[in-house]
Parts: structure tokens; C-alpha cells; sequence
């Protein structure tokens, strides 16, 4: 209801709604036609019934420039596990509305588990993350600890790092040969259920 009354405002307000009846007047449209830096015109024209010609410009900037993003599988948050990851396809993603400029190194990862919930990254979330980055004390990352994957928040006990579940039901991680970071956490991204 919400999103119909902003559009009807929208509308209203750049003369594609009838003023006499303020119902959609059915008139032949032309959407969205492609401007230069990201911006989208809507255009509408037509005849009212007594003839005379409709003209609305609405000028929105709208979407900016969307990139690719591969999503490799997914990742356990909870118990690591041994996996072996394969492409799934591509998230595409609005650079502008994100606020997040992706790399060559950017990769997405769809969460499998709850040992994250506390630092709300729950089932079925897609995580965004960059390979190669530095982790900082506290960034979640997507971990290989003794060839196992998992997603933790990255931590040091004196110059040791561990990964830390943020969900009390599972215990800290401490690697008993080696941890390779495979990447950093940049966006979390939740699809509505």
C-alpha cells in the first residue's frame, strides 16, 4: 500500500493521473529510456478523451552502475567442514545503492548454519567478501582452519589467531596446524522469506 501511494504520488504530482477522476488514465507508455550517469527517464504520453495530448517528464536518478558478483557455493557457519567449492552463477549488485565497489578479488558465499547470529548473519544469507584483504581483529572472514572451511570473526589471543563463533552454542576455533584467511566480510546481503 505504501509503495502504490508513493507511485500514485509520483504520478499525481507529474500529471500522468487524471485530475478529474484520479484513477490511472490509460494511456500509452514509454518507460524508463536510458540516460547517461546512471539516470532513467520515465516518459509518458497519450490522448485524454477530449482529445488534447498528455505529456509527463519524470527524471529520477534511479540505478547506478551494477556489477557481477560470483557466488562459489556456500559456507558453513557453525561446524567447519571440508568443502569444494564450484560457481553457482552471479549476484549483481548496485555499486551506488550499496555504497561497495567490488573488485577482481570480490566473491560471494551463501551462509549454511547459525554460529553467526550474533553479528546477525543468519541461514540462507549471502556474504560478500574480498580475498586477499588483511583481517583486523573482530572482521568476520571465511576461513580454511586445518582444511576446513567455515565463517567466523577473527580474533588474537596475545599474537595467536582464533575464530570465534558469535553464537554461544558453538566453541572458539583454535587451528592446531594452520588457518588461511580466504576472505574478509564487506556486505551482507538477506533475502526476504
Amino acid at each position: 500500500m505504501v509503495i502504490a501511494s508513493a507511485l500514485t504520488a509520483i504520478l499525481d504530482a507529474g500529471g500522468v493521473l487524471s485530475d478529474r477522476r484520479r484513477e490511472w488514465t490509460p494511456l500509452p507508455v514509454s518507460l524508463f529510456a536510458r540516460l547517461p550517469h546512471g539516470r532513467l527517464q520515465l516518459s509518458c504520453s497519450g490522448e485524454e478523451d477530449d482529445g488534447s495530448v498528455v505529456h509527463s517528464r519524470f527524471v529520477a536518478r534511479v540505478r547506478h552502475r551494477v556489477a557481477d558478483i560470483p557466488v562459489f557455493g556456500s559456507i558453513p557457519a557453525g561446524v567447519p567442514q571440508d568443502r569444494t567449492q564450484e560457481a553457482k552463477g552471479c549476484l549483481s549488485i548496485d555499486i551506488g545503492t550499496l555504497n561497495f565497489k567490488p573488485t577482481a578479488r570480490t566473491f560471494a558465499l551463501e551462509v549454511r548454519g547459525d554460529s553467526m547470529v550474533g553479528k546477525h548473519i543468519v541461514d540462507g544469507d549471502l556474504v560478500i567478501l574480498e580475498h586477499g584483504a588483511n583481517p583486523k581483529p573482530g572482521d568476520v572472514v571465511a576461513a580454511l582452519i586445518d582444511g576446513e572451511s567455515t565463517l567466523k570473526t577473527f580474533l588474537l589471543r596475545g599474537s595467536k589467531p582464533y575464530l570465534k563463533a558469535e553464537n554461544p552454542k558453538f566453541p572458539d576455533l583454535i587451528p592446531a596446524q594452520e588457518l588461511v584467511i580466504q576472505g574478509v566480510l564487506k556486505l551482507v546481503i538477506r533475502r526476504a522469506r
